[in-house]
This record gives C-alpha cells, structure tokens and sequence, in this order.
C-alpha cells in the first residue's frame, strides 16, 4: 500500500497573495504570523501580508525573529504564543508560516503540537505525537526548503547540538500560496543556496528507494524546471517568469520527497550543517555530485533520464554518458551560482569526519538512499571533501 499526501489547497501565480484574507476569512477569526528574523519586514512583504488580513477582519498576531536552522527552543516559544493567542480568541485559528524553510518549520510544529501535555523537546527527543493541531497554512519566499508541501519540521536541538525532524500527517499545510513576486527579493546568494537545495531533493526523491509512478513525474519535472531557470533567476532576481518556474519547482519536488523521502546528501547534510553552521542548502548543493557518483552504479538509468529532461544530453549517447553529463552539469551550476566545491571551505576538518559519518547513519534519508552506504563510505566522501 502506498499513501500519497498533498497539501489541501494551492493557490499559485504572481499576486496571488492578494487573496490569502478571502481564503482564510470563511474558516478563522485569528491568525498568528510567522516569520524571520527582519527581510520581510525590511521589504514591507509582512506589511502587505497584515495588511490584507486585517481587512479580510482577521485579528491577528505575530510571531518574528525566527533564525536560520530554527531551535527547538524557538518552536517551543511560538507554541506557547500560539496557545495564548488562541486561548484569548476562544475562536479558531490558524498558524500562518510566511518566509524560508525556517519560519515554515517553526510554525509548522507550533501549528503542530499546539495541542500536546509534552514539551517540544520531548518529542523532539523521540516522545510520539498524540494530537492533532490547529491548521497550517504557507506562504514561501524562497525556493528551495519546499517546506510547504511537507509533513515534517526539522530542527537544532542546540543543547544536545542535533537536528532532526519531527514529523505528523497532520502537519500537512491546508492552503500553500506560492507567489513568486514575493521571492524576487532574495538575494543571489539565497536564491543559490535555496535552488540547489531544490534541486537535491528532486534529484534525491527521483532515486528514492521509495520513488514510484506517483511521485518519479513531481520530481523529474522539478528538475526539468530547475535546469533552466535556477541560472536565470540567480543572474536576474526580477525574471519573474524564472522566479515562478523555480517556486514551483520546488513545491512539486517537496510534494514528492515528502511521500517517498530523500537520499544520503540530505542523511550527511543535517550533522554536517549543526557542526559548522552553514546554510542547509549550500552544504547539499556541495554534496550533491558526490552522492550522485557514489550512486551511481544503481542510478545509471535514472540519471540518464533526468539528463534528457534537462536537454543536456543526446539521445543517442549512451546512459552511463548520460547520467555522468547529468553530475557535470551539476557541478557547473554550482560553479555558476558560487557554491563552493568542497566542504574544507565551510569548515569541514579531518579530525570531525568519523563523528560526522557516526551522526549520519540513523537518518531516515540515508536510509532511502538507493545504494546502501555504510560508515566507511561516508568517510571516504567526507575525505574527498578535504
């Protein structure tokens, strides 16, 4: 049996957030907002967002100052804020996740685990779920976490210095609004970092051990997208047809990779990124064609299809041609949109890497990865990051 989830409501093209009020009005008196740590604000994004759901006669609050790579700390404060907030409505409400993955996240698990007599540390920690929240709803402006399309919220534990996910179908968004005016003012380095990490999870969900005829078409078109316009959107941030093509992108690779998980790049990624503090989505970007040669005596084929859907590759080459073009061109995007090669230049360090692959094993990604790797493995990948 295989169980396909998916966000209950999407709305998607340029100014659509001009009807997250009227979407939300019919079912909540509240709303609390969550957000980062002061672009939005900067870029009057969270201005225009209050603004429509106040006239829509919403009552709302809001929750900023999430940081990149949340902490669970941070997702038990908005919880808490959230709980308040309701309990002074004695109406229903909404926790509304508006930014990058990381503001997604925590409202995701406030959203979440509202309803919970355990902390989120505890089930952080490995204490089961046993509630159902108040609903989630998701307005992205980055591409690239696809944390609007999934089921899980991952986060540092920073006392214990771990990250993980904490995960429930009834974190599943009820309404995703991607429109891509609100991600024309990443900056390129974020519209770098978020759009590789797009493209390993398309790449990662399409050689899933668990990838079937449901979810390969989400993320074969993910990469398909992401080929021809991640370039594009980095080189021009006002290219909105770019910008567009890229937030769908990565809410069709998450839809898939939420369904059928992900691969060793993001199972080595999470101990990699708490130890050195490095964007998410610059270390996967850097691990990505290494992953992908080490797969690639079990992903030949699949590879070699993904090439012909970016059109880097003849048809009348051979696979094995073709799945290795597929890894150049990877490595090339990289290069293009400054991601560095090796991950000595994030921080990486010989005396961290059997910790690092220790770390790495238990993750559920690796455990989906297509060609089982073991500690040694990991090593060796690691040692050729040196």
């Amino acid at each position: 049996m295989f169980k396909m989830l998916y966000p209950r409501r999407v709305l998607s093209g340029p100014g659509c957030i001009s009807a997250l009020g009227q979407e939300l009005r019919n079912r909540f008196a509240g709303v609390l907002v969550v957000a980062g740590s002061g672009s939005l604000r900067r870029s009057g994004v969270l201005d225009k967002v209050e603004a429509s759901l106040r006239e829509a006669g919403l009552h709302i609050r809001v929750f900023e100052g999430v940081e990149p790579e949340p902490s669970v700390k941070t997702a038990e404060s908005c919880t808490r804020v959230l709980s308040e907030f309701r309990d002074s409505l004695e109406a229903p409400v909404c926790v509304l996740g508006i930014g990058g993955g990381s503001a997604l996240d925590v409202a995701k698990a406030a959203a979440g685990l509202v309803n919970e007599s355990s902390t989120v540390a505890d089930i952080f920690r490995g204490k089961p779920i046993s509630t159902k929240g108040v609903p989630f709803a998701a307005v992205p402006t980055t591409a690239g976490s696809g944390a609007e399309a999934t089921t899980n919220a991952v986060l540092t534990d920073t006392e214990q210095g771990t990250k993980a996910s904490i995960r429930s179908d009834s974190f599943l968004a009820e309404l995703v609004v991607l429109d891509p005016v609100l991600t024309c003012s990443a900056p390129p380095a974020v519209t770098a970092a978020s759009g590789m990490d797009s493209l390993a999870q398309a790449i990662e969900g399409y050689t899933s051990m668990h990838a079937n005829e449901f979810t390969r078409p989400l993320s074969r078109e993910a990469v398909r997208l992401i080929g021809h316009n991640l370039l594009r959107a980095y080189s021009d941030g006002d290219d909105l047809p770019a910008r567009d093509a890229m937030l769908k992108a990565s809410f069709l690779g998450a839809v898939a990779f939420a369904n059928c998980r992900l691969g060793a790049v993001h199972g080595i990624a999470h101990p990699v990124g708490v130890r050195y503090h490095a964007p998410h989505g610059v270390v996967c970007a850097i691990l990505l064609p290494y992953v992908m040669r080490f797969n690639m005596p079990d992903c030949v084929e699949d590879y070699a299809r993904l090439a012909r859907e970016w059109e880097i590759a003849k048809k009348k080459t051979s696979a094995r041609a073709m799945a290795a073009s597929l890894i150049g061109m990877v490595e090339d995007l990289n290069h293009k949109v400054g991601i560095p090669p090796k991950l000595r230049e994030i921080g990486l360090r010989q005396e961290d890497i059997s910790a690092i692959a220790e770390e790495s094993l238990p993750s559920g990604s690796m455990a989906a990865n297509r060609r089982k790797m073991i500690k040694e493995d990991i090593e060796a990948l690691l040692e050729a990051n040196l």
